[in-house]
């Protein structure tokens, strides 16, 4: 894909998440909520930094236009990146019972489910 290309999709990308999320201060912010625990928002953490020195632009907690929310939302070279981290027992039924590619998240984006205990581990 050549530049013009890789910066248009990025573009498209970016649009598919809410202004209010991607504009550039919460671009490569950890947005943490009291609800989650702290191994999740550690699993987010780790997760960004490893997107962060692939060179992604990195978004937490952001919001698509369809009202869907992600963990973390990671855009390079026209291509996009889902991640969801899963803690709980409870997570991991909900997440992983539910489809993504069926309506929740646009299915422009590659998605990732990781266990918050194997962040560490996680590649793309």
């Amino acid at each position: 894909m050549n530049y013009n290309k890789k910066l248009y999709e990025s573009n498209r990308l970016r649009n598919l998440i809410r202004a209010s999320n991607r504009c550039g201060s919460h671009e490569g912010c950890l947005r943490v909520h009291a609800h989650n625990t702290i191994e999740h928002e550690i699993g987010k953490l780790i997760i960004m930094k490893k997107l962060l020195n692939l060179g992604y632009s990195v978004w937490s907690e952001a919001i698509f236009l369809n009202g869907s929310r992600a963990d973390i939302v990671g855009i390079k070279d026209g291509e996009g990146v889902i991640v969801e981290v899963l803690h709980s027992e409870i997570d991991k039924v909900k997440k992983l019972a539910s489809n993504p590619k069926e309506g929740y998240y646009p299915t422009d984006f590659s998605f990732y489910q990781v266990e918050s205990d194997k962040v560490k581990e996680f590649e793309i």
